[in-house]
């Protein structure tokens, strides 16, 4: 593809996005977070009106489960290998199961010490928190 027909696509996706609410922006920079840079530097602009709450549905056949964040966290967990992030959630102690278990429906958010995730245990559904130094 040559970069001409390259360019002419992106200046019609933008065209497209600037059609979709900020919702369905946030649920495209997801996708294309590991994309081209130059569509990923446009939604971004585009989003930095304001904080922005992103809900992430893992999986469409499991809507049940979602993760709540704020785009720059969101942007800091990404930089953290996929490896390394499905680690971190399937590690998080459960005092109540007294082991460590995987965290559902957590929030992402940024303190001093790190990021930190709180959610439910995913055996007994009691709150666990894991942060990421």
């Amino acid at each position: 593809m040559s970069d001409k027909k390259a360019k002419m696509k992106i200046s019609e996706l933008k065209s497209k996005l600037n059609q979709l609410s900020k919702q369905e922006m946030m649920k495209l920079l997801v996708e294309s977070y590991k994309r081209s840079e130059e569509v990923q530097e446009y939604l971004g602009s585009k989003l930095k009106e304001g904080p922005v709450i992103l809900t992430i549905f893992p999986n469409e056949d499991h809507k049940e489960s979602t993760s709540v964040v704020q785009l720059n966290v969101w942007k800091e967990w990404m930089e953290i290998p996929a490896n390394i992030r499905e680690a971190i959630v399937e590690n998080v102690w459960c005092g109540k199961c007294a082991k460590a278990v995987l965290i559902r429906d957590y929030t992402i958010y940024s303190e001093r010490s790190g990021l930190v995730l709180k959610g439910a245990c995913a055996e007994c559904g009691g709150q666990v928190a894991r942060v990421v130094d």
